[in-house]
């Protein structure tokens, strides 16, 4: 260790290790809890947690005292623990000191974007298998975590050092380039990204023996690990590359083209999912039978309820029967299960995978009991018919990063709208998403979602950043495209929750609760869509009902957007819970402004005037930003505002909210 670097180093590709680089021991924790509080710490961005969050995640199955008395046993530990002096323990929350720690996924992340190739390929040759192995186990939520933040990271790691390699243009770094993405293989067996740019590598180095091995590597490792073969476009590419001759590949004397390149890709059907029969491994008794062909069965009727991607049941699907089956949507997908006994009951597997390259895009492990056989087999398919949708919309935005769509086709400008608005910074963002929307209605006068879209960006005031303005002719704008919307597709659940949202605003209780109940009814699995009904039940004051759908979204969507978290913070803030607030508050940081202001009166609520009275002046200062009006804005425009964004109908939650931004320092004018 030389002076000014950290003395701690987080080992966190493998098997967890914490080491005092001042000595090189490995001062571990001997409590698998304690190593993921800190593993934990070690990936959040700011490196914090709260003691909520950590109860939540290890201690799930547990009374709250019970599993607030076993937080604070590891607590101790820590406390005791050679690194306590740079682990921050408070009374809501702790967190790392920064620069007092390192991690062997820090020091890769940064030589990748220096494009420090021999220190990146020194990296790498020491990391172990998957990020934080052998942790497994010790709580299903802390699971779930795990099972996301491996595929985040891991992604994140292979692009990083795909970049930089790619991107190395010198002779001398082929070598090098080619010892990385050996070493980045070993790190994930079934990515055919790292193969592709190794072999071709190979092949430019002349080493046709290496090009070789690497398929071979590949192909092994697809079979073992997924059960999958190699896609038909890296066997292309593999003949090419043996049989053709040199394949060009892009460094930085060959620049990449431009970021607005027309979207060229063909389709203009939305997604399309492609369901195979589940295959029973093994003898699984009549029981494993039934439980095959009712997933399979139920599953279709689930997701055929969805209009945000297009269903399909192939008996005995083959490459080419699904490609062409597929040809015309803008991204297609093929969804396979594999059923096994296990002991008292059933493992299953399953996954989902591009049909286009055959890249692996959602797995997933699940077990089913003998015992609670028919409700398992409920709560399995609302589970899977649930992850899926978050799962197909993630990978379609990432395909349509960086395009401009084709203007004859509607979808390619939707998804190409959905892209613009989820990186949205400003109104500008918003009003140009909302105009590439407008302009696929016009291609598509029955493209249901892209009204939907429409209709909540002009009933919200394009996303909370517009005030003191007419909101009349927005909402009236909103109004048309949901009854629009209905004309076309009347059982359709997000059209009723939409439609349901319009009243809700207009003050009409009874039309909005029908809505919302009618929009159940329809979308019973489909998890952003019972969070947006959950949400609406807290303004119409049936708060247990939106607690109990908020939490079912939770269950349901394996990648939980910031939204979920600060929308249960507005309930459980406007429950009275208010420490739960704060503790989804610190999770989901939302920056939306009427989010700000529920926190600023959760705070107050709590007594912490000084943080409520800071957060308020944020809050003046964001409602300036978007303040249309001609006079300067007052803490009374401001109320009237929050009021409008959070249209509350029930009288104890309005009073709580002006309650709390009185106490908080906001003038709050007389309704």
């Amino acid at each position: 260790m030389t002076a000014g670097e950290p003395p701690f180093r987080f080992r966190l590709l493998g098997d967890f290790r914490l080491i005092d680089d001042m000595d090189g021991i490995d001062c571990t924790p001997r409590s698998r809890k304690s190593c993921a509080i800190l593993a934990y710490l070690a990936l959040e961005p700011d490196r914090r947690a709260s003691r909520e969050r950590l109860v939540g995640l290890l201690w799930s199955d547990r009374g709250e005292e019970q599993a607030r008395a076993s937080l604070r046993q590891a607590l101790t530990e820590l406390r005791n623990h050679p690194s306590a002096p740079a682990i921050r323990i408070e009374r809501r929350d702790l967190h790392l000191i920064e620069e007092r720690f390192s991690s062997d996924i820090g020091r890769l992340l940064h030589c990748a974007a220096a494009s420090d190739l021999t220190a990146l390929a020194q990296a790498l040759d020491g990391a172990g298998g998957p990020i934080l192995d052998g942790l497994e186990g010790l709580d299903r939520s802390f699971d779930d975590w795990l099972f996301v933040e491996r595929q985040r990271w891991r992604e994140r790691i292979v692009q990083d050092v795909l970049n930089a390699v790619e991107y190395a243009g010198k002779p001398a770094d082929l070598d090098v380039c080619r010892n990385i993405l050996t070493a980045l293989q070993r790190l994930d067996t079934g990515d055919e990204r790292i193969a592709r740019l190794g072999m071709a590598l190979d092949q430019r180095a002349g080493d046709h023996a290496a090009l070789h091995r690497r398929y071979r590597q590949l192909e092994a490792g697809l079979r073992r690990d997924l059960d999958a073969p190699i896609s038909s476009d890296t066997e292309r590419l593999f003949r090419e590359l043996t049989t053709v001759g040199p394949v060009a590949v892009r460094t930085a004397n060959t620049p990449a083209q431009p970021s607005s390149a027309p979207f060229t890709r063909p389709g203009v059907e939305p997604p399309i999912l492609v369901i195979s029969p589940f295959t029973l491994i093994g003898d699984g008794g009549a029981d494993g039978a039934l439980l095959t062909g009712i997933c399979h069965d139920d599953l279709q009727t689930a997701l055929g309820c969805m209009r945000d991607l297009r269903v399909l049941s192939v008996e005995a699907p083959s490459a080419e029967r699904m490609k062409a089956a597929t040809s015309a949507s803008i991204a297609s997908y093929a969804l396979d299960g594999s059923v096994r006994a296990d002991g008292d009951g059933w493992r299953i597997n399953l996954r989902m995978t591009r049909i286009d390259s055959g890249f692996l895009v959602w797995t997933r492990q699940l077990t089913v009991r003998q015992a609670e056989l028919m409700p398992a087999i409920d709560d399995l398919v609302a589970r899977i018919a649930g992850a899926i949708l978050p799962v197909v919309e993630r990978d379609v935005g990432r395909l349509m990063e960086g395009s401009t769509p084709c203007e004859s086709s509607a979808y390619p400008l939707y998804f190409a709208a959905r892209t613009t608005l989820l990186g949205a910074t400003s109104l500008a963002d918003v009003r140009a998403g909302a105009d590439l929307l407008e302009r696929a209605i016009v291609q598509d006068s029955r493209l249901i979602n892209a009204y939907l879209q429409l209709a909540r960006l002009y009933n919200t005031d394009f996303m909370q950043l517009m005030a003191g303005h007419d909101p009349a002719p927005l909402r009236a704008r909103a109004f048309d495209l949901c009854t629009h919307a209905v004309a076309l597709e009347p059982t359709h659940g997000g059209v009723q929750s939409r439609l349901a949202w319009c009243y809700l605003r207009r003050g009409d209780v009874r039309q909005a609760m029908q809505g919302f109940m009618a929009a159940l009814d329809m979308t019973p699995f489909h998890a952003d869509g019972l969070n947006e009904i959950g949400f609406g039940l807290i303004h119409l004051g049936a708060m247990d009902d939106a607690h109990r759908l908020i939490a079912r979204a939770f269950e349901l969507n394996p990648f939980p957007s910031d939204e979920y978290f600060s929308d249960l913070a507005v309930f459980f803030a406007l429950a009275g819970d208010h420490d739960a607030a704060e503790g989804q508050f610190e999770i989901g940081r939302n920056p939306s402004i009427h989010y700000l202001a529920v926190r600023a009166a959760n705070l107050a609520m709590l007594g912490r005037k000084a943080e409520a009275q800071a957060l308020v002046e944020q809050l003046r200062t964001r409602f300036h930003a978007i303040w249309q009006g001609t006079q300067p804005p007052r803490d009374g425009d401001l109320v009237t505002t929050i009021l409008q964004f959070l249209p509350l109908q029930g009288a104890r939650e309005r009073s709580l909210l002006l309650d709390g931004l009185e106490r908080a320092g906001l003038h709050v004018s007389p309704d």
